[in-house]
C-alpha cells in the first residue's frame, strides 16, 4: 500500500510539472521589455521580480486546480504589470489570464484578456511575430470551448502559418494544435485532415511522452476510429 501511494504521488507530480512546462512552452515566444537605465530603481526591480512569482506560484496553482488562489496570484502580477508599464511583459501576463480564466469556464473574461493582448502585440511586435501562436492557440482553445468550431480551426490554423511562416521546429504547443484540429475535423468527417494532424500530434508527442502515456493513447484510439470507420482494418491493427 505504501509503494502504491508513493507511485500515485510520483505520478502526481510528474502531470502537474507536464502541464506547467507545456504553459511556459506555449510562451517562450514572448520577448523581454528593455527599460530604460532610470527606470531601474530597487524598488521597481523588486515589483518585477514580485510579478514573476506571483505567475510562477499561480501555474503551480492553476495545474493543481486551486482556482481562486491561482487567479488571484495572476490578477496580483496583472496589476503591477500595469503599473511598470512593460507593454511585452504586459502582453505575456494577458495570455496567463486569458489561459486561466480559459481553464476554470470564465469565457467572457478570456475573451476580454485575449483581445487586450492581440491589440497590444500589434503594436509592439511586426506583423505574425512568433508570440502570436501563443495568442491564435488560445483564441482557438476559446472559440473550441465556446463551440464555434469554424472560428476555432481559423485560429489553430493561423497559429501553424506562423510557424511554417518562421521555420520554427514544432514543439508540444503545436502537438496541442494538431491533435485539437484532428479532434474538430473527425467530428466533420473529414478524415484525410484529421490523419494528417492527428499523426502529427502523435510524432511530436512522443518525442517527449513515455510510451503508454495517455494523450499517446487518446490520438492512437481516434485513428483506429478513423481507419476503422473507413475500411482501413490492417491500419487500424498497426495503432492497436
Amino acid at each position: 500500500e505504501s509503494n502504491l501511494q508513493t507511485l500515485e504521488l510520483l505520478k502526481s507530480i510528474e502531470e502537474l510539472s507536464e502541464g506547467v512546462n507545456e504553459f511556459k512552452e506555449e510562451l517562450k515566444y514572448e520577448e523581454a521589455d528593455t527599460p530604460d537605465e532610470d527606470k531601474r530603481t530597487p524598488e521597481w526591480n523588486a515589483m518585477r521580480e514580485l510579478c514573476n512569482n506571483y505567475e510562477e506560484v499561480g501555474l503551480i496553482l492553476m495545474a493543481k486546480e486551486k482556482e481562486e488562489q491561482a487567479l488571484d496570484c495572476f490578477e496580483r502580477s496583472l496589476k503591477l504589470r500595469r503599473e511598470l508599464g512593460e507593454c511585452k511583459a504586459l502582453a505575456k501576463t494577458l495570455a496567463v489570464m486569458a489561459r486561466a480564466v480559459l481553464r476554470f469556464y470564465r469565457y467572457e473574461e478570456c475573451k476580454q484578456y485575449l483581445d487586450e493582448r492581440l491589440e497590444i502585440q500589434k503594436v509592439i511586435y511586426p506583423e505574425n511575430h512568433a508570440s502570436l501562436i501563443a495568442t491564435y492557440n488560445i483564441f482557438g482553445d476559446f472559440y473550441d470551448a465556446h463551440i464555434d468550431m469554424t472560428i476555432a480551426v481559423k485560429s489553430y490554423e493561423r497559429a501553424l502559418e506562423i510557424y511554417r511562416e518562421h521555420r520554427l521546429e514544432e514543439d508540444s504547443t503545436a502537438a496541442n494544435i494538431h491533435r485539437n484540429l484532428g479532434k474538430i475535423l473527425s467530428a466533420w468527417g473529414e478524415y484525410e485532415e484529421t490523419e494528417h494532424h492527428l499523426i502529427s500530434a502523435f510524432k511530436i508527442k512522443e518525442k517527449y511522452l513515455p510510451k503508454g502515456h495517455s494523450h499517446l493513447i487518446w490520438i492512437a484510439e481516434r485513428l483506429v476510429k478513423i481507419y476503422e470507420e473507413t475500411g482501413r482494418e490492417d491500419e487500424a491493427f498497426s495503432w492497436y
